[in-house]
């Protein structure tokens, strides 16, 4: 006979979810029109806030709190711009930094690649040589012995 354990039913997130809504709210008291939603412990911001200095402020508060499993931003700046369309101009300002960097020096003029290619070609060089020698002492031997 196959008997099947089952684990207890997980608790109910709801009255979880209430209290960190509450939490949350109370946090943010000086930033009106916020909205905090949670669902299963996803801390959920939709709203306007004024300018994108307060949004940062709001972001970080709850992120201090450290109580949420995730964080959703759906908070929309008053100049318009939300939260993913913010993070996409601050991107294309580190990309655009980004590229007026100078661009890194040749590796091939690195000076480990130029001692590396001083040990190849001395290597190769030492290793003809010695071969060149072995080759000749070779000749010198077959001819003494062909006497």
């Amino acid at each position: 006979m196959t008997h099947f354990f089952a684990e207890p039913p997980p608790e109910d997130p709801a009255p979880a979810d209430s209290r960190l809504a509450r939490r949350v709210a109370a946090a943010l008291t000086g930033h009106d029109g916020v909205t905090v939603d949670v669902q299963n412990g996803v801390v959920i911001l939709t709203g306007t806030v004024g300018d994108a200095r307060s949004h940062d402020a709001v972001l970080g508060r709850v992120r201090e709190m450290g109580e949420a499993r995730d964080l959703c931003d759906g908070l929309t700046v008053r100049d318009g711009r939300s939260g993913p369309g913010r993070e996409a101009e601050l991107f294309g300002e580190l990309a655009a930094r980004l590229a007026v960097r100078p661009p890194p020096r040749k590796a091939w003029r690195a000076p480990m690649a130029v001692a590396a290619r001083a040990a190849v070609v001395t290597t190769t060089v030492t290793v003809v040589f010695a071969v060149g020698i072995l080759a000749l002492i070779a000749d010198i031997l077959l001819r003494a012995r062909g006497r």
